[in-house]
């Protein structure tokens, strides 16, 4: 079984433009997330998932100076930019990770893809499906047949941007395995949607310092907590 990283990323993001190449102490956050991904065990290659937008074209310049292969699809339709990129590099199953997550915990994916591969029969593996781990950790295992099916089926406008929404709805009978942690750490928030995240991604790296990339999911936990209470002094 043949399983991929995806990682879907796009310059036009509503809230923070951009923000997927913004350099923090000297590399973009893309790089970061890139490093971690690169530490996973147990997945088959990296794509990097974009859109033919010409705004995206930064993107394509990038994941190719990192040894990255590209798709470049549709920027509306993200179910079918994911699906038509793991089927370009003959996959089986695809990681999809988001190009907001570049505190991403390698170990993590590792997990997930494992309960994948053992688990015969199986469309998605999701840690999202019930918020327990943070934002910024949202990993999701699918079936790459699975997936095609959905997007030749034909999804909605909502579905098509939001790639896996459909997977979730109550009428979807999809073999699906939901992943929770206790306690939850729900409320701590390692993605970068804005610039206030951007300024908290940023003081944690500064706060853990290097290597970035070998820092595991409870050790980013304790270091936002620090950091929200060094913002309250």
């Amino acid at each position: 079984m043949k399983i991929i990283a995806v990682i879907q990323a796009r310059m036009t993001s509503k809230r923070l433009a951009g923000k997927v190449l913004t350099s923090i102490h000297g590399k973009p956050l893309l790089a970061f997330l890139i490093e971690r991904v690169r530490k996973c065990k147990s997945i088959d290659g990296i794509v990097l998932a974009t859109s033919s937008d010409p705004s995206d074209n930064p993107l394509e310049i990038f994941a190719r100076d990192k040894l990255i292969p590209v798709y470049r699809g549709s920027l509306e339709n993200v179910a079918e930019r994911l699906w038509n990129a793991a089927c370009s590099h003959q996959a089986d199953g695809l990681v999809r990770i988001c190009g907001d997550s570049p505190l991403i915990d390698p170990n993590l994916i590792d997990q997930l893809v494992y309960l994948f591969r053992s688990s015969p029969g199986i469309d998605l593996v999701t840690n999202v499906q019930t918020r327990t781990f943070p934002k910024g950790q949202s990993i999701e295992v699918i079936s790459v047949s699975a997936l095609g099916s959905k997007v030749l089926a034909g999804l909605t406008k909502e579905e098509k941007e939001h790639a896996t929404l459909s997977f979730y709805k109550p009428s979807d009978h999809s073999n699906k395995l939901s992943v929770t942690r206790s306690p939850s750490m729900s409320s701590v928030q390692l993605s970068v949607d804005d610039q206030q995240d951007l300024e908290m991604f940023e003081a944690i790296t500064k706060f853990l310092g290097e290597p970035y990339e070998h820092h595991d999911l409870s050790v980013l936990a304790n270091a936002y907590r620090m950091c929200k209470e060094l913002e309250k002094k």
